[in-house]
Formats: structure tokens, C-alpha cells, sequence
């Protein structure tokens, strides 16, 4: 009760400061406040995020005390919280002469030099403020980390946060952040150990269960994904992310019919999103419901009638039902929008090519390898239209050219195999064919469907038993 009243009485104290020092400037008149009175009424400003009056009390402080290295101090933090780090720096120099055994003035300097690119700098002036400082040590390593978390310098505040946790490993703040930071270093597997270790803190946090379950979903362990996102949702009932993130994992899985009711459940929250109409559209796609598909696309489309994937998706239904004119139409307008995706530019060769329109169809499909160098399919589409034109170097010139980007996908090597016998090189052909067993044996069918005749050679069928036993 005393410690109620004492908090009470600490911050009329502060508001008696605060009303005294705009008084007299309301009045122009000069009162005299001691430092401790500045410095509460400095930090009640920059807790407003008012700093031109924090600025405007700092330089009558130093006025009032210009020997005070706490006004000082807090003027370069003034600076600092308003993003001036360079006058704050230039003020920071200036006092070192007299505190330089002072671990605030490091860590302000430090603060100055991060904002302004020089991390160089900034580490050696946090490494002496903390070389410095006897309490709150891990405390300092935390806040020295945060400071490079707010300049993306992710590395750097795992160094710090790494330090901060072998002083206080029980600190929720400093597992959160380990967390997050491994996250975005893209080190997935310390970022999942140290959100579970923050949840073994704090059990109710709909965020970190959330966190959890998308980087469980990054590596597709959907399952994973599935039961961090219920525990979000057990925990936040209104928390939409969690419903939306539920049901990408569900799609992950290929149970579309209940991502379907999930992202349902979702826009109830979020009933403008286009992104969820879009999905659920995907998936009745997917379960071959091709009237839901189309009318969910299109109500994504009601809502934004510029979205890419939506015209994408209705360009694909309109092709499983054989309507190439409305399905070339819708995308066009996606490419229309997105010139630069490659998934367009191939969804656009597939069209044409049904349509038997080959010259088109190997533009467009050239357009999807340029922009996707690694886009398998569109090379051996590509390769397919030589080889019916019997054109058969060209084919082969084109498997060829993916080589250097797709070396490692079976398909490719079979086909290229298939190629070279055919043209009578059975060396080249042995060599893809063992690559191509090497990498997935049970593919080897590809082989025998583009060139039976292979078979009839004894080196091939030892090859394919070999890796086939």
C-alpha cells in the first residue's frame, strides 16, 4: 500500500515539474529547476515523443547547470530518439574528454554511430560500455541488441543477445529476440529452439505460437505448423493470422476442403482480402470443383481487380475445361500486370500450345526459362515442341542450355539420354541415363517412353537393373 502511495506521490512530482517548466515558458519568465527536476521533465518529453519541448529543457538545463554531464547526456538522447545521431555525436565527443570512464556515454555514442552505418564504430563503443558496466549487464547487452535489430543488422544483435541469455538464459525479452533474429538470419532450426524455449516462458503468447508455426511451415512440416497455429488461436480467438497461416499449412497438406472452411473462418475477420477469395478458389481448383473455383476467383477479383494470381487461377480453370480463348484472355491480363513472372510467361506456352500454335508457344515458354533459369518444365516443354518438330538438335541444344541450372533433375537427364540415342550417340546417351538412375531410378520410364528402342541395348538394361534391384 505504501509502495502504491509512493508511486502516486512520484508522479505528481513528475507532472508538478512538467506544469512549473511550461508555465514558465508560457509566461517568459526564468525559474530555476535543479537537475534532477530536468532530468524528470526531460524524460517526460521524450516519453511524449515531444522532443522539441525535450530539446527546448535540455538547452535551458545546460544553461541552468553547463557543468551537469546527466543533462548532457540526455540532451544526446534527445538527439538520438529524434534521429539527429549526428548531433548527437558531435555533443557525445565533446564530453568524452570529461566521461570517458562513463558506460551511458558509450552506449549513446554507440546508438549514434549504428543509426548512422559506421557498425564498426558502434561495436567497439558498445564493447567499452559494456567492458564498463557492473549492474544490469545483461540488461545493456539487450538494449545494445535492439539497437541493431532496428538497423536490420541482424548478425551483430545475435552477438550481443547470445551474451545477454548466458547472463539471464530466463529472460523472455532476450529469447524472443534470439528468436526472431534467427529468423531473419534464416537459421530456422535455432529460431524454432528458442521460441520454444520462450514459450516454456510464456505459454500464452498467441504471437510466438504463430512465429513458430510459420517457420515450421517454412521447412513443411505442416503438421507442426498446424498445432502451433491452433495454440495461437486457442489462446487469441480473433487473432486472423492464425487462421489464414492454418490454412495455407492445410493446403500444404492437400486437404483443401478444410483449408477451404478455415479461410472461411478467416474472412469473417477479414472479409476484404482478395489473397483468401484467391486461395479458396485454388483449392476448389484443386478438388476439381471448377464452378466454385471460377466464382471465388472472381470475387477476389471484385475486390481488387488487379490480382495477378486471381487472373492466373481463372486462366488455369478456364484451360481444364477446355476454353482456351477465355483462358488465353485472363492471362494475358495477368501478364498485362506482372510482365516479369515466369509462372505466366509458361502458363502462357501451355495455352499456345494446345491451341497448336508452336511458334508462340516456344516464345513464351523462352521467356519463362530467361526469367527462371531453374524452371524445369518450361525447358522441357520447350525441348517437347523441338522434338515433334523433329527437330532433334535443337532439343537437345535446349536440355543442354538448362543444364548448368538443372543438372540434378531426373527428368531432364532421361530426356536427354532418350535424345542422344536416338540421334545414334549411345556414349552420351549411357552417360545422362546413369546420372539420371543416379538420381531417381524409378523415373527411368521416361526413357523408354520417348525411345523404346534403347532397350534393345545391353549396357542400358544393365544400367536400369542396377539401379532398379
Amino acid at each position: 500500500m505504501n509502495e502504491g502511495k509512493g508511486h502516486f506521490f512520484e508522479k505528481d512530482d513528475v507532472m508538478e515539474a512538467v506544469h512549473r517548466f511550461e508555465n514558465m515558458l508560457k509566461s517568459n519568465e526564468k525559474y530555476f529547476f535543479d537537475v534532477h527536476e530536468f532530468e524528470i521533465i526531460i524524460d517526460y518529453y521524450i516519453g511524449k515523443s515531444n522532443f522539441k519541448n525535450a530539446l527546448k529543457a535540455s538547452e535551458i538545463a545546460i544553461n541552468q547547470h553547463p557543468q551537469s554531464s546527466d543533462i548532457n547526456l540526455l540532451k544526446a538522447k534527445v538527439h538520438i530518439d529524434n534521429i539527429e545521431p549526428q548531433s548527437a555525436l558531435t555533443l557525445l565527443t565533446k564530453l568524452e574528454h570529461i566521461e570517458n570512464s562513463n558506460p551511458d556515454l558509450f552506449i549513446h555514442k554507440g546508438y549514434a554511430l549504428s543509426m548512422m552505418g559506421r557498425y564498426n564504430e558502434a561495436i567497439r563503443n558498445f564493447n567499452k560500455a559494456v567492458s564498463l558496466s557492473y549492474d544490469n549487464k545483461a540488461d545493456i547487452l539487450y538494449n545494445i541488441a535492439i539497437s541493431f535489430e532496428s538497423q536490420y543488422q541482424f548478425s551483430t544483435a545475435l552477438d550481443y543477445l547470445k551474451q545477454a541469455y548466458q547472463i539471464n538464459p530466463d529472460n523472455s525479452s532476450i529469447l524472443f529476440d534470439l528468436a526472431y533474429c534467427y529468423d531473419r538470419n534464416n537459421d530456422i532450426i535455432n529460431a524454432i529452439r528458442y521460441y520454444n524455449l520462450y514459450i516454456d516462458e510464456d505459454s500464452y503468447s498467441d504471437t510466438a505460437w504463430l512465429n513458430l508455426g510459420a517457420l515450421y511451415a517454412r521447412i513443411e512440416k505442416f503438421s507442426n505448423a498446424i498445432i502451433a497455429y491452433d495454440f495461437s488461436i486457442a489462446i487469441n480467438q480473433n487473432f486472423a493470422p492464425a487462421y489464414f497461416n492454418k490454412a495455407n499449412a492445410l493446403t500444404g497438406l492437400q486437404k483443401y476442403g478444410e483449408a477451404i472452411s478455415v479461410y472461411k473462418e478467416y474472412l469473417y475477420f477479414e472479409e476484404e482480402n482478395p489473397d483468401a477469395y484467391c486461395y479458396i478458389g485454388e483449392c476448389y481448383e484443386k478438388l476439381g470443383n471448377y464452378l466454385q473455383a471460377l466464382d471465388y476467383y472472381k470475387k477476389s477479383l471484385d475486390i481488387d481487380n488487379e490480382f495477378v494470381d486471381s487472373w492466373h487461377g481463372l486462366s488455369i480453370v478456364y484451360r481444364h475445361q477446355n476454353k482456351l480463348a477465355e483462358s488465353l484472355k485472363c492471362i494475358k491480363k495477368a501478364l498485362y500486370l506482372d510482365k516479369k513472372n515466369p509462372d505466366l510467361w509458361f502458363a502462357l506456352g501451355n495455352i499456345y500450345n494446345d491451341l497448336n500454335d508452336q511458334q508462340k508457344a516456344i516464345e513464351a515458354y523462352e521467356k519463362a526459362t530467361e526469367l527462371e533459369p531453374m524452371d524445369d518444365e518450361a525447358w522441357i516443354c520447350l525441348s517437347t515442341i523441338y522434338f515433334k518438330k523433329n527437330l532433334l538438335s535443337q532439343a537437345i541444344k535446349t536440355l543442354n542450355k538448362s543444364y548448368k541450372y538443372n543438372s540434378d533433375v531426373s527428368l531432364i537427364n532421361y530426356r536427354l539420354a532418350a535424345y542422344y540415342f536416338l540421334k545414334g550417340e549411345a556414349a552420351n546417351g549411357l552417360s545422362f541415363l546413369k546420372k539420371a538412375l543416379k538420381i531417381n531410378s524409378s523415373d527411368y520410364k521416361e526413357l523408354i517412353y520417348i525411345c523404346p528402342e534403347a532397350l534393345e541395348l545391353k549396357e542400358v538394361k544393365e544400367l536400369i537393373n542396377k539401379y532398379n534391384k
